[in-house]
């Protein structure tokens, strides 16, 4: 225990409780900006689920209409899958968005 604080004892509290007041201070500006990035994360996947849903619709519109035509059946349509999965030298399940965009002349 330091002289001060056995001397005046009300006022080394007094520091201690401004300390204590600005570290809670600074804990709730941190917390204040991790909650604002975790709301902006959870708009982000919000939108993106959206996009997919979208896009997942439009596919389907767009092979049930190719496929009522007579244009594309099943088997040819998963054939043209595994070849364009393989754009990018990768058989993945997935095409990423640079090669999507070299395919169709866009790219960055």
């Amino acid at each position: 225990m330091a002289l001060f604080e056995f001397f005046y004892p009300e006022q080394a509290q007094a520091g201690y409780m401004r300390e204590m007041a600005s570290s809670m201070r600074t804990s709730t500006r941190r917390a204040g900006h991790s909650r604002k990035r975790v709301s902006d994360v959870e708009k982000r996947v919000a939108e993106l689920e959206d996009d997919l849903d979208f896009l997942s619709l439009i596919t389907l519109t767009l092979f049930s209409t190719l496929h009522e035509k007579g244009l594309v059946d099943r088997n040819s349509l998963l054939k043209k899958i595994d070849d364009i999965d393989m754009f990018d030298g990768r058989k993945d399940g997935k095409v990423e968005p640079e090669v999507f965009r070299k395919a169709f002349g866009f790219a960055k």
